[in-house]
């Protein structure tokens, strides 16, 4: 009997931190901020494990975000803005910060002087939100499944 595939070797870790910061701004819109009790936000803090920050690293920079630039990007507009900035081991694996005007939708990526790229960073956003909410949903919840 044949003996199975070989799996992909794994990864190696990440030999430094991801710092990772996203934020977006919208003018003349509603914010999250349920102002209960005249209090500030409300901020989640978690602890990752080792297998998380990894998985973490390789999203990012699997994902080409690393490599693009915003120069050709729309410019921040009064409508709203959405900047992301990643910085893989310490700086060592690379850093980028990039801002661009709100992005409705994957029209507005085409119609970009530098679809490319504006694509990657798009996709990335949408990746590492969806990653994050994941997290969050499986940390805090209240009724184990």
């Amino acid at each position: 009997m044949a003996s199975p595939p070989a799996s992909p070797t794994p990864l190696p870790p990440p030999s430094g931190d991801v710092y990772l910061h996203y934020s977006t701004f919208h003018s003349g819109r509603y914010g999250r901020d349920s102002g209960y009790k005249r209090g500030t936000p409300i901020r989640k803090d978690v602890t990752l494990s080792p297998a998380v920050l990894v998985e973490l690293h390789r999203l990012l920079r699997e994902s080409g975000v690393m490599d693009v630039s915003d120069s050709a990007w729309p410019p921040p507009s009064g409508v709203g803005t959405v900047s992301m900035e990643v910085v893989l081991d310490g700086g060592a694996g690379g850093r980028v910060s990039l801002r661009t005007a709100t992005i409705g939708s994957l029209l507005d990526v085409v119609a970009s002087t530098d679809a490319d790229g504006l694509r990657v960073f798009y996709y990335v956003v949408q990746d590492v939100r969806c990653f994050v909410f994941a997290l969050l949903g499986m940390h805090y919840k209240i009724k184990p499944i």
